[in-house]
């Protein structure tokens, strides 16, 4: 199966997202170790959004959200990328009740990653 090549980093909240997204993707992540963004951080995904681009992914819960506007505020020109709670949400009784990227099936990574990327839209794993 070739994967679809997204150009930008996509910031995320943890490996796990990390692993998720590389099951569907061939991308490049950049984890903020869920809320413990600091300004090392912003610097980081400033200059990778200079370089690359960036896309937002983070959790539809309070942690993600917050992350989000920290990073819109610093960098107002990143691209973002959303899941609804039901996306997000384990498939499975086992899994838990977190919420998060990890959880999200490659239909609802593509909706959410297509709106703010062209280069995939439309475009199906093989």
């Amino acid at each position: 199966m070739s994967k679809i090549k997204i150009q930008e980093v996509i910031v995320v909240e943890g490996k796990d997202d990390t692993a998720n997204l590389r099951r569907f993707y061939e991308v490049d992540t950049y984890e903020t170790r869920g809320s413990a963004i600091n300004e090392d951080d912003l610097e980081r995904i400033d200059k990778l959004n200079e370089l690359r681009g960036v896309i937002v992914f983070t959790d539809p819960d309070y942690n993600g959200e917050r992350i989000r506007k920290i990073i819109m505020e610093a960098v107002p020109t990143a691209k973002h990328a959303f899941l609804n709670r039901g996306e997000a949400s384990p498939k499975s009784k086992t899994r838990g009740r977190s919420l998060g990227v990890e959880h999200a099936n490659f239909e609802d990574i593509q909706k959410a990653q297509s709106n703010k990327n062209p280069d995939i839209k439309n475009k199906k794993r093989e």
